[in-house]
């Protein structure tokens, strides 16, 4: 009988049933047929339980597999899906009646967003956290494992948890451990990776101080590329992890139908066998049986050994030379694997020195297939080249930050932005000796645009708070008070109304008339004018709204025809007021054409509206560049901003004159947000009498982008 129909059936027994089944049984157990016809019944019985169970089940579901999370999945060569994981699905699936689909996710999060969404069914094998609890629900666990630090065999400061405090130490992305020591432990600085080998090689290169892993898959990973004997673990486990079948709340049916199968298959052989499979066999457990037989058989082995140690001898060097080659040549050939399939650039270099012996450039000696995926460089372009060669630059790359790692042997990690190929990049560098070096390196460019995007706009939220804290209410409260003191004027008039029934009455409700009629239409005035106002800071925002939403065409610019335009364009303003207009040599940059215009157009408008009417006016628009940014300045002769409204300039609807010029107040808001969305900046530097410098920063154009 399966436990569903065993769980099933123990529901309907009652105490006398028991005894009756006890007699019954003791009376009948040497009766054959009877037996046989007993074990026909229950198996009906377990049939229809299991079908009444399925009877809402699919035929076919999706899972969410990980691409590379070894031995849990792992991608064969024809994109195949195989692991622990992918065993205990098909098997669970046999037994629950339905098939199964795959959809390939790069790490744990991207794979719970698939279940969220609907682009997947369900997860195997996902870390059972009480973190998600709100958003899935998980089936029973198809393994429990405990969860270690990971350190360099030679470090020996580091012994338990409390020792990570400060220390950089390596997670999975989305995984128990990022979950769960992040919320406990929140001294210990977290580095998240999206797989093994990039965080494995980060601990072996000292990238990273510490690795936080699930035990038993780290050991094999690690036997697998020999690298067993450069790690070890440190204290307690921190946890037990526990995975199960992570799916949406509301499939609970389907939830019920999986936790039935993993009961009936994790008590099986085949169980077992699929985790020696892909954990690795366990160490045989010696019998006092075979105890007794390798001794029976020991006498003679020993004659035959003592016979055969002469003649073993003389092959016994030549023969742990060539097991030697062998095993450094498969060590060799996994490391090379792992090299070639990182998803992070993996780059080796030779330093090259001067007379004076200061590293001044530094030679490519290999490079991974990541590297050229992500930099559109071959190896062939590449290897046996120079630095300054390969990318095109005056002076070699960051090499100050390289030498400094030559030289004193210790990692290092930064983050920049790389002109000649606009990214933005994560790098660590770590020593190889003999003036080597190595970077693994991850682009981090859509992670920057998002994080700008995000702040830009948490920024822009803040301000639409106060508009709609402030200036909207201050409208609104102009409306409700003369609102109020017209309901009080009409109340008067209503009254006096009422009592004219006489001459006295008659003449006290003209003079009434007459005195309240110029208050009532003044209120209605002010109260006109507040709706404008309101309705003017509405529109603004909608205004912003579509800016904001707005579709970029980022392509490099070249600013000296892009201003010119933009001066032709407000020509006719310029010369009604006598405002000149100088032009310096401008660099190119990389922007949204029609934003970066506007821009432009916004900050000219802004000049001439401020102008000072006491002197000639006078526009200059000067550029430069460095390595990676390009920063123009736009400068006015006009009345200058004081200091204290310097920040709050580029403040939705804020002017600084309101009586004397007309406009809106997003003049400087509506360049602020152009120019930070296109991941530049922009501030102000000037004196009251004086005028202004507006300078907008821009990321610079490769060389040659700009034709």
């Amino acid at each position: 009988m399966t436990k569903h129909a065993e769980k099933k059936y123990a529901h309907f027994q009652t105490e006398d049933n028991d005894k009756v089944m006890r007699h019954w049984s003791t009376k009948n157990l040497k009766n054959p047929m009877l037996m046989l016809f007993l074990a026909v019944i229950l198996m009906n019985a377990a049939m229809g339980f299991a079908v009444h169970a399925q009877e809402d089940i699919q035929n076919t579901y999706t899972a969410a597999v990980l691409r590379d999370f070894p031995p849990l999945y792992k991608l064969e060569n024809d994109g195949t899906p195989e692991g622990f994981a992918i065993d205990i699905l098909e098997n669970v699936a046999a037994i629950a009646g339905f098939s199964v689909n795959y959809v390939i996710a790069e790490n744990w999060d991207e794979a719970a967003a698939m279940v969220a969404d609907g682009r997947a069914d369900f997860v195997p094998a996902f870390g059972i956290m009480d973190e998600r609890s709100d958003d899935f629900i998980f089936s029973n666990a198809v393994e429990t494992i405990p969860v270690s630090i990971f350190v360099r065999s030679e470090s020996m400061d580091i012994t338990d948890i409390n020792s990570l405090s400060g220390r950089r130490t390596a997670v999975m992305i989305g995984g128990a451990a990022e979950l769960e020591i992040g919320n406990r432990y929140p001294n210990v600085k977290l580095a998240s990776f999206e797989n093994i080998d990039t965080a494995l090689v980060q601990l072996l290169a000292g990238g990273v101080d510490a690795f936080i892993f699930p035990k038993p898959v780290l050991e094999q990973k690690a036997r697998d590329i020999n690298v067993s004997n450069q790690i070890k673990t440190v204290g307690e486990p921190l946890m037990e992890l526990k995975r199960g079948f992570m799916l949406r709340q509301e499939d609970e049916a389907l939830q019920k139908v999986i936790n039935d199968a993993i009961d009936q298959y994790t008590a099986t052989d085949q169980y077992i066998a699929a985790f020696n499979r892909w954990y690795g066999e366990p160490d045989p457990y010696w019998t006092t049986e075979m105890v007794a037989r390798a001794a029976a058989g020991a006498l003679v082995g020993l004659t035959l050994l003592f016979a055969a140690i002469y003649l073993a001898n003389r092959k016994k060097y030549s023969e742990e030379i060539v097991v030697n080659q062998e095993k450094l040549r498969m060590s060799e050939e996994k490391l090379q694997a792992l090299f070639t399939s990182m998803t992070d650039m993996v780059v080796i270099h030779q330093a090259v020195y001067d007379e004076n012996q200061q590293m001044t450039n530094y030679q490519i000696l290999d490079c991974n297939r990541s590297y050229t995926k992500v930099t559109g460089i071959s190896r062939e372009m590449a290897e046996g080249k120079l630095a300054t060669e390969v990318y095109g630059t005056d002076v070699a790359p960051y090499a100050a930050e390289f030498e400094r790692v030559v030289n004193t042997g210790k990692p290092y990690q930064f983050e920049t932005y790389f002109a000649p190929m606009e990214k933005h990049f994560s790098v660590s560098a770590v020593s190889l000796g003999q003036h080597r070096f190595a970077t693994v390196s991850a682009d981090i460019t859509e992670s920057r645009k998002a994080q700008q995007e995000i702040a830009a706009k948490n920024k822009e939220l803040e301000q639409i708070l106060y508009v709609a804290s402030h200036d909207l209410r201050s409208p609104l409260v102009n409306v409700d008070g003369y609102s109020r003191e017209m309901v009080y004027e009409l109340e008067d008039i209503k009254e006096a109304f009422e009592h004219a029934t006489d001459e006295e009455g008659s003449k006290y409700l003209h003079e009434l008339m007459v005195r309240s009629l110029p208050e009532l239409m003044e209120s209605l005035g002010y109260i006109r004018a507040s709706v404008r106002q309101m309705d003017k800071l509405l529109k603004g925002l909608l205004k912003l709204s579509r800016l904001g939403r707005a579709a970029l065409t980022i392509v490099p610019l070249d600013m000296n025809d892009l201003v010119k335009r933009a001066v032709d364009a407000a020509e006719y303003q310029l010369k009604q007021v006598g405002i000149k207009v100088e032009v310096g040599d401008l660099p190119p940059c990389r922007g949204d054409e029609v934003q970066v215009t506007q821009a432009f157009s916004n900050l000219l408008d802004n000049a001439l509206k401020y102008r000072d009417p006491a002197k000639q006016g006078m526009i200059r628009i000067t550029g430069t560049s460095d390595n990676d940014t390009s920063t123009y300045c736009v400068e006015d002769n006009g009345i200058g901003i004081a200091k204290e409204h310097q920040q709050r300039i580029f403040e939705l609807f804020h002017r600084l004159n309101p009586r004397e010029n007309e406009g809106e107040g997003l003049g400087l808001t509506t360049v602020q947000q152009i120019i930070e969305r296109l991941g530049g900046n922009i501030y102000v530097t000037s004196a009251l009498g004086e005028g202004s410098e507006f300078y907008v920063q821009l990321p610079i154009a490769a060389k040659g982008a700009v034709k």
